[in-house]
């Protein structure tokens, strides 16, 4: 009777730890997440309203000209790793930190300048203007490589190894060291 009770009381700790850290590693990665986002949404806001001021000012002052903002916008783009657009309200992107200023501007399908909110950011592909093909395309090369299968959860995809000879694979045994 003590020793089933005993059982059942350290089986109900280990449950208990299990579930504890489940939820303590999703909770602190979605706050992790959401902070980094937050965070990231601020430095981007700022550096376009240093541009907004700045920049685009001058130009519709006429004291700079189209090209001088555009080479502007590439040294911030280059600076802060993203693609700078200017977009009028219409949706026509007027610049574009990535073309050149002869290509042809385009025109974003459904633009809604107050599709945001109340926020000055949104996550997402932009209208289908920013979809992850290309990285797809070299996530689907590398898992070639590495003979790896893709399994997708949500938002997260995970590699997991086909054969032994992968360099992601380990053994069992060493699993059962290493996590367990």
């Amino acid at each position: 009777m003590k020793r089933k009770l005993l059982l059942q009381i350290i089986i109900g700790y280990i449950v208990f730890g299990v579930i504890g850290f489940i939820a303590i590693a999703v909770l602190s990665s979605t706050i992790l997440f959401n902070s980094i986002t937050s965070a990231k949404a601020s430095s981007l806001y700022k550096e376009a309203t240093i541009i907004s001021d700045q920049y685009l000012t001058d130009y519709y002052n006429s004291s700079s000209t189209l090209k001088d903002v555009w080479n502007n916008l590439k040294v911030v783009d280059n600076y802060i790793q993203a693609q700078i657009w200017i977009v009028n309200p219409d949706g026509e992107i007027i610049l574009n930190s990535r073309k050149s200023l002869s290509e042809k501007s385009t025109t974003i399908e459904d633009f809604d300048p107050t599709q945001t909110g109340e926020k000055y950011y949104q996550i997402g592909t932009f209208n289908g203007y920013f979809d992850d093909d290309d990285v797809r395309n070299l996530l689907d090369r590398y898992v070639d490589a590495v003979q790896c299968v893709i399994l997708p959860d949500a938002d997260k995809l995970y590699l997991v190894p086909l054969a032994t000879e992968s360099e992601f694979h380990i053994s069992n045994d060493a699993f059962k060291k290493q996590y367990l």
